[in-house]
């Protein structure tokens, strides 16, 4: 075959990105809507009133992390955590993923955390008021 009858190649266009401003908008208006306080870092603990789950004495829930109410030295952070509200023992904990070993096999690390706000800087007190907070939302039973 020659050139001149061979079959053009076609150029696939690269396809824009999605719009995700909707999406975000949703998450943060919407979705993720109760600040529990900010962490060292000023990043901004926000969780679903809507979405929290008890097993015994423990709320379970998710929080969206990103920038805090007290500055932006967590600016452009967006990530997810599962939080676990002791309301027995007022204690507030975050599960992350642990850092040594195989990705594929790691476990989880129970962290107890605390928060505080730009007119409480206590991180106690914030603290117990974020438990409190999370402890007398209704919860559904763990699944």
């Amino acid at each position: 075959m020659s050139r001149a009858t061979a079959l053009p190649v076609q150029v696939a266009q690269q396809q824009s990105p999605p719009d995700l401003d909707p999406f975000f908008s949703y998450l943060n208006d919407q979705k993720y809507t109760l600040w529990l306080g900010d962490d060292r870092g000023a990043c901004g603990y926000y969780i679903d009133p809507t979405d929290v789950y008890e097993q015994g004495n423990s709320r379970f829930t998710t929080a969206k992390i990103s920038r805090g109410m007290q500055g932006t030295a967590c600016g452009g952070v967006l990530e997810f955590q599962v939080l676990h509200a002791d309301c027995g023992a007022t204690q507030l904990y975050q599960y992350v993923r642990e850092t040594e070993g195989d990705p594929r096999f790691r476990g989880w690390q129970r962290l107890q955390m605390n928060l505080s706000d730009s007119t409480q800087p206590s991180f106690p007190t914030v603290t117990e008021q974020s438990i409190a907070k999370i402890c007398t939302l209704p919860a559904k039973p763990m699944p």
